[in-house]
């Protein structure tokens, strides 16, 4: 109050709503996403194709806290 500074956090226009819904989505996706493929690894250990599940629960990662720059969690 002091300073006088303002800060928004939030979309300012209906477009801006529209893409930050759908950032919110799509980072639930990511949460949902990388706990089913480390789920599926847990339960198989020995899955054929860990290296790719792997490469899924990076990748998710690495949307995620891309998506989380713009809306902190």
């Amino acid at each position: 109050m002091n300073t006088g500074q303002v800060h928004l956090k939030g979309p300012m226009t209906k477009e801006e709503k529209i893409a930050w819904d759908n950032l919110r989505a799509r980072k639930a996706e990511c949460d949902r996403s990388i706990l089913e493929d480390a789920q599926l690894l847990r339960d198989h250990p020995d899955y054929e194709h860990k290296d790719i599940v792997l490469e899924n629960i990076e990748f998710g990662h690495k949307i995620r806290k891309m998506i989380s720059q713009v809306i902190p969690d």
